[in-house]
């Protein structure tokens, strides 16, 4: 498995393909409660200038796309209402009593994993992978969960993230604001 920074416009297909498999809505009520699910729908145009911004990680077996995490920050307003969204909230949220607005951050915009790839480490390996990226620059990792993923908080607190609030995720769910300090 190789894990680095995204290289082309046909690895981008392949996330958008990987992420539309996933989303809550094309899976079973099974699926979703033992698999989990991504509840954000991105177009591969938002994708595309995400990437131009911040860098997506990506995990490959050969050339296929077998996981991502797709980062992003404050420069990435008006690209997306989710990202929009979570920036909002992180920047009027206080954790250890410094207002996240005076910080630097990284948001994890989405994280998947093909379903052959899953309970192999593969998303914990991304996500060393992102902290390897961006640790240097942002002291903090952000990203929010919806409350029913049940699969998906448990493997973030095993990477490091903790709950931090409750968040209105839209779509008439609610969810969590996950940090990882990356100063600990």
């Amino acid at each position: 498995m190789e894990l680095r920074k995204i290289r082309n416009e046909s690895e981008l297909v392949q996330v958008h393909k990987l992420l539309e498999e996933n989303l809550k809505q094309n899976l079973s009520y099974q699926e979703r409660k033992q698999q989990g699910f991504i509840t954000i729908n991105y177009s591969l145009n938002s994708l595309i200038e995400l990437n131009k911004i911040t860098p997506t990680i990506v995990a490959l077996d050969e050339s296929k796309v077998i996981g991502y995490a797709l980062s992003a920050n404050r420069n990435c307003k008006g690209l997306h209402k989710f990202l929009d969204m979570i920036i909002a909230e992180v920047d009027r949220t206080l954790y250890n009593k410094d207002l996240l607005l005076e910080s630097d951050y990284v948001i994890v915009g989405q994280l998947c994993v093909a379903k052959a790839y899953r309970r192999r480490g593969v998303s914990q390996k991304i996500y060393q992978e992102f902290k390897q990226e961006f640790h240097q620059t942002h002291p903090y990792c952000l990203t929010g969960v919806d409350a029913l993923n049940k699969g998906s908080i448990e493997s973030h607190k095993k990477c490091g993230f903790r709950v931090l609030k409750h968040l209105k995720c839209g779509l008439n769910s609610i969810g969590y604001l996950l940090i990882w300090d990356w100063r600990i």
